[in-house]
């Protein structure tokens, strides 16, 4: 009788071995999980916002074909909660920081003396350099209960601010961080923004004087000083309701300001009234560029996230596309605005005013005042028009325009 065959040796991929040579038996391997190419798409999403660049939400969908939509959904409500978050840290950031009713300090090389007003992106103070006594504005933020991406953003508003030196441009002279704020400094300009002005316009009177502009400032913002007190005050009257020749030129230095910042590569992106100041000589001046941006950045990166205010950025901004004629637009309507005393887009919901941006054309301006001079229409339209390359081409092209109407309104 034949010997009975020796058990074979049980297979490498089995441990039956252990068992047989009274091996302990091996644990089974542990495995890392495989990441979800879903999740590492919304955290690359949000590292790209929270270090202050400007993903494109359509970019990443196009990394999922098949669930495109689905994408776009989710990335959309990533966007909103991260921006939320923001305005939460700063709302926290701003109630950090000193009041009139407190002891103001010293920052960089300023004595605070009163609180001016407060938006998004930090507090303006009226200082004084304490070197030279000249009087300026401060602007400050708290960096100890704000995200590095408000931080970057306010650096970034400081340092393009800074690179402007224009006559109606309000710059920046000198930026930092002390004592747990950032800071930067201003000149201090005695001026009315011009939806106020639009405000006065629209009134029984329909002007708008030097006294007003002083006095305005002043009772909003009080002083030891007082309103007004200067003897030599220029002529009463800076702007009258339907004054065609002065409101262009007003769009003058305004063009020329905007052709200026495009030149240094800084795309504004918020022109509107409440964004340029008028003075009581009558000049104008643009201020705020929180959302400004460099032009060699945005050759560079992918299409932009919406900034500015939607009833005045340009269609195309809707899409995340935007260049000079996009500030031409939003001026344009600033000016259609202080020339009709009627915004060219309102309407009861952002939602029913993103498809008027998106899609409508506002009533042409003669329709709302029949005594616009034809030319200046014109220009209005033109300025505005819904594709890009139907406006002026540039800042320049729109200044010239407007230069000619007041020659011949001279002539």
């Amino acid at each position: 009788m034949s010997p009975a065959p020796a058990n074979p040796l049980p297979s490498d991929d089995s441990d039956a071995s252990a068992e047989i040579f009274g091996l302990p038996r091996a644990a089974p391997q542990s495995r890392q999980p495989v990441a979800d190419p879903l999740d590492v798409a919304v955290t690359e999403f949000l590292d790209a916002l929270r270090a202050g660049r400007q993903p494109s939400i359509d970019e990443f969908a196009s990394r999922f074909p098949k669930r495109a939509t689905e994408v776009r959904d989710l990335l959309s409500v990533a966007a909103a909660m991260e921006s939320w978050k923001i305005g939460k840290e700063q709302t926290r950031a701003l109630k950090e920081l000193p009041t009139t009713d407190n002891a103001l300090p010293d920052i960089g090389g300023c004595r605070l003396v009163r609180e001016l007003g407060r938006g998004g992106m930090g507090v303006v103070y009226e200082g004084v350099v304490l070197a030279t006594g000249e009087r300026v504005a401060v602007k400050l933020m708290s960096w100890r209960y704000s995200s590095e991406i408000i931080r970057k953003r306010f650096e970034q508003e400081a340092r393009v601010a800074r690179r402007l030196r224009h006559p109606n441009i309000v710059s920046v002279s000198d930026f930092g961080e002390e004592q747990g704020w950032c800071y930067y400094i201003m000149p201090l300009i005695e001026g009315m923004p011009l939806d106020r002005v639009i405000d006065l316009l629209k009134g029984p009177q329909g002007s708008v004087s030097a006294a007003e502009i002083r006095q305005d400032y002043h009772s909003t913002f009080p002083t030891s000083r007082g309103a007004g007190q200067a003897a030599d005050a220029p002529p009463a009257r800076v702007l009258t309701r339907y004054a065609w020749t002065a409101i262009a030129k007003m769009g003058i230095q305004a063009a020329s300001a905007l052709d200026y910042a495009h030149e240094q590569a800084v795309l504004h992106r918020d022109i509107k009234p409440a964004n340029l100041l008028l003075d009581h000589q009558g000049v104008v001046y643009i201020t705020d560029f929180g959302v400004a941006i460099d032009w060699d950045s945005l050759l560079t990166r992918q299409p932009l996230q919406l900034a500015g205010t939607l009833a005045y950025v340009a269609p195309e901004q809707l899409e995340g596309r935007a260049d000079e004629r996009s500030d031409v637009y939003s001026l344009g309507v600033t000016l259609y605005e202080l020339c009709t005393l009627t915004p060219a887009y309102r309407a009861p919901t952002n939602e029913a005013l993103l498809e008027l941006v998106r899609a409508a054309s506002p009533p042409r301006p003669r329709q709302l005042v029949p005594t616009l001079p034809v030319d200046l229409e014109r220009i209005l339209l033109q300025s505005m028009a819904r594709q890009p390359r139907q406006r002026f081409q540039s800042a320049v092209g729109l200044r010239s325009a407007l230069l000619e109407f007041v020659k011949q309104s001279r002539g």
